[in-house]
């Protein structure tokens, strides 16, 4: 019942059309509409609230969901947009994890939000789609599209800068995609995400020389992109956490703050629904089913 109050959602009358023209102002301002809403909503005090920065839960989520905890390796978050940043690289040696790489030009996420707008979907949501239809490009129409724009990137000292990009990116897509085929520019963009993304851990490998690799963040729930990264020669071992979008910074959180207490268990499971036991299986109404079936339980 407590979930369910009408106070429970923010408050978003102090977002003025003049706090909007300021956004570290804003940004600022939210952060105290969170507070009083932890309080409002859970009476939680306010000097008990703490804000961790986000590539630092994705990077603490991966690494403590991982298998390679009690052995050195490196983490990549890459994501959109996360506060200033969207892109880290991670050292865990000694199991001791430290931030030794961060970009706010990576424009992988951006591209790809992007896109799925150009293309008439939702961003932040329909990414997997273009995804979907990238590999339905012919390649010779594919490259053409990439051509187009690959060089607004570059890698360099671990990191994912830019080098040509425009100050618009947006109007430069429409100048450049409006007269190409949907599936074309899928997969102009899906090969960007994965040509850059392989480059870059092939370049943080040339550096740390740690063959284990854990990634985190929205652009890493491309199963394609992993995949490709998990063919690299010199990369012996991936870990993809479930889910390592922004769905389970809210984990990484907590493992930040339970390492600076000495205090981590982590989940060996992520199914977090209720039990199901033999007896409930038992009393299923299985009559309604027209197939013969056979109950098998204590599955070993």
């Amino acid at each position: 019942k407590k979930f369910k109050k009408e106070d429970a959602g923010y408050d978003f009358s102090f977002l003025t059309d003049e706090m909007l023209r300021n956004p570290e102002k804003a940004v600022s301002a939210f952060k105290e509409e969170k507070i009083k809403t932890v309080y409002r909503h859970l009476k939680i005090k306010k000097d008990k609230v703490t804000f961790i920065d986000h590539h630092t839960a994705h990077a603490y989520y991966a690494s403590f969901a991982s298998t390679f905890q009690k052995k050195d390796h490196v983490v990549l978050t890459l994501d959109g947009w996360g506060d200033g940043k969207n892109q880290t690289v991670w050292q865990v040696k000694n199991k001791k994890i430290k931030l030794i790489a961060e970009s706010s030009e990576n424009n992988i996420g951006r591209l790809f939000r992007f896109v799925t707008l150009f293309l008439g979907m939702m961003p932040g949501e329909h990414e997997y789609k273009v995804m979907g239809m990238a590999p339905y490009a012919k390649k010779e129409y594919m490259l053409k599209c990439y051509e187009k724009f690959k060089n607004i990137s570059k890698i360099k000292n671990m990191m994912i800068v830019n080098k040509n990009r425009p100050g618009d990116l947006w109007t430069f897509m429409k100048e450049i995609w409006t007269y190409e085929r949907f599936d074309n520019i899928s997969g102009a963009v899906q090969h960007f995400a994965e040509e850059f993304s392989c480059n870059l851990v092939k370049d943080i490998y040339k550096t740390t020389k740690i063959p284990r690799l854990v990634l985190s963040g929205g652009v890493l729930m491309n199963v394609k992109v992993n995949k490709k990264i998990s063919e690299i020669k010199n990369i012996k071992e991936i870990f993809v956490p479930p889910s390592p979008g922004d769905e389970s910074l809210c984990l990484g959180g907590l493992y930040y703050l339970n390492e600076n207490n000495n205090n981590n268990k982590t989940l060996t499971n992520v199914y977090l629904g209720y039990d199901i036991d033999d007896k409930s299986v038992k009393n299923y109404p299985w009559k309604k089913l027209k197939k013969k079936y056979k109950i098998i339980t204590n599955i070993k």
